[in-house]
């Protein structure tokens, strides 16, 4: 019998967030690893990680990217 108080929900995981150029955008802000993992509270390893995509940025992380970013413009048609 389940404890009543105990409840298990399972949820999809659902990433709505686009790939991020990590390098890129590090490069458009003109900073260097460790500039850029400063300004996210990380170590240079782990900027490198990012950048060659042995790792993701967390999701807080991958949102500041993503109003770091510049604006995109669509190509006309």
């Amino acid at each position: 019998m389940r404890n009543s108080l105990t409840w298990y929900y399972e949820f999809p995981i659902i990433t709505t967030m686009a790939e991020i150029d990590v390098k890129a955008l590090r490069e458009h802000l003109n900073e260097t690893q460790a500039e850029f993992a400063a300004r996210f509270g990380v170590d240079q390893g782990t900027v490198s990680n990012w950048e060659t995509r042995k790792t993701r940025p967390s999701a807080p992380a991958r949102k500041l990217m993503e109003m770091l970013s510049p604006p995109k413009v669509e190509a006309a048609a």
